[in-house]
């Protein structure tokens, strides 16, 4: 439930989920839009069109919802973030995107660096998970906020989204997860015949699967741990010693297979019952 509040200055402002929010005045919303349109302009120049990049996020959660008073600043003066989805073809507008884009919205991009591949297949991904799901979720939808329109993704899309992105510590905020439920109802109360809900069931699989332990998220958190410890000093870690002792910790975890790559030892986790090589 939403708590109104009042600042020094009489301002109203709320609390959603701990957070405060407070309304954006229609200048701020001018100012916004405006930059906002900017940010669409140059990376339909960049792309070559629409074509290969979706706004996501908020924004876009804001444009599916028909949001007029939409929040643009934090009561701490920040601007919103502009969230841009790149596919395999366009990952050199997202190495790029910091160099070329000078203006003042936090502007960040989500690629294959991340946790979906879009190219010939649309892939998700995490560590050694792979899920492929169907090109047709990524289909591009023309959005519009204010007087702008933009490439984003369906509604039922940008749910699941929010459900399988990556977070610290795999928990989703609580203002994430009631901004989630506003987009839920809305997907509810306006099913898209296009979008059926059979299309995701790779987004549910993905989402169990990578809820499950990860030996290799272990190995690496413990790697760090020692390399930062005490014991390092004495024992150092890349010492020939040091290494075989790892590996035959390694070997000892059921499914874990070694793999050199430059030099470097790194568990690969394998399908139980998949025969390793010897």
């Amino acid at each position: 439930m939403d708590e109104s509040i009042r600042d020094s200055e009489g301002s109203m402002s709320y609390r959603r989920a701990g957070v405060e929010v407070r309304p954006s005045t229609p200048q701020e919303r001018q100012e916004y839009l405006k930059e906002f349109q900017r940010v669409i302009d140059s990376l339909r120049e960049k792309c070559g069109g629409f074509s290969g990049w979706w706004i996501i996020g908020g924004i876009a959660r804001d444009a599916l919802l028909d949001k007029q008073d939409f929040v643009v600043k934090s009561p701490q003066g920040r601007w919103r973030d502009v969230d841009v989805l790149f596919n395999r073809n366009n990952k050199n507008a997202l190495d790029d995107l910091k160099s070329w884009y000078t203006g003042f919205l936090p502007v960040g991009g989500v690629s294959i660096q991340s946790f979906v591949d879009i190219s010939e297949q649309v892939t998700l991904k995490r560590g050694a998970l792979r899920i492929v799901v169907p090109q047709k979720v990524f289909e591009t939808q023309m959005l519009r906020i204010g007087e702008i329109e933009f490439p984003s993704v369906s509604a039922q899309t940008l749910l699941h989204l929010y459900a399988v992105g990556d977070r610290p510590g795999r928990h989703m905020r609580e203002k994430d997860f009631l901004n989630a439920l506003d987009l839920a109802k809305n997907v509810h109360q306006h099913p898209e015949s296009a979008f059926p809900e059979r299309l995701y069931e790779g987004f549910h699989l993905f989402a169990k699967e990578k809820a499950k332990p990860s030996w290799t998220g272990t190995v690496r958190d413990l790697g760090v741990w020692y390399r930062n410890s005490y014991l390092n000093r004495i024992f150092p870690i890349n010492s020939g010693l040091a290494r075989k002792l790892v590996f035959h910790a390694f070997e000892l975890l059921e499914g874990v297979e070694l793999r050199h790559k430059s030099g470097k030892v790194e568990p690969h986790i394998q399908p139980r019952g998949e025969n390793q090589a010897g």
